[in-house]
């Protein structure tokens, strides 16, 4: 059996993405299955921009939100979620909270960790095209 070096590299590279997808998909499947959903009251929210690693201007953002859990109060400024325009930054922000309450997840064993509920998506673009790879 002779095996083309381009094909086999191609195909370890293939899982490789595709193992990184599963783990992708499947972290935020536990985050949606294990942490407590609550609600948190928006304190602020903006946009702050930042230029990449290739000089592409990027969109963030960011939303300080605080809530209780288990009778403790936390504060927490989320800017997970990336954009390449101001005004589809602006659409999330409006989208995720359009009223000061947003829902979020809390991490049970580490209640200072939390997560905003738009930003937990296992099956986003990113990681079914990487799973499809």
């Amino acid at each position: 059996m002779n095996i083309h070096p381009g094909k086999l590299l191609f195909t370890i590279f293939s899982i490789i993405l595709s193992l990184v997808a599963c783990y992708l998909i499947l972290s935020e499947v536990l985050i949606q299955k294990t942490w407590k959903q609550t609600y948190a009251g928006v304190q602020s929210s903006d946009i702050e921009t930042y230029y990449d690693s290739e000089g592409f201007l990027t969109y963030w953002p960011k939303i300080n939100y605080s809530y209780s859990y288990n009778g403790n109060e936390y504060f927490c400024d989320c800017h997970q979620t990336g954009f390449s325009s101001y005004e589809e930054t602006e659409a999330f922000i409006k989208k995720t909270i359009p009223t000061k309450r947003v829902e979020i997840y809390v991490n049970p064993a580490n209640p200072a960790e939390s997560k905003l509920k738009a930003d937990v998506n296992p099956f986003t673009f990113p990681n079914l095209l990487i799973l499809t790879v």
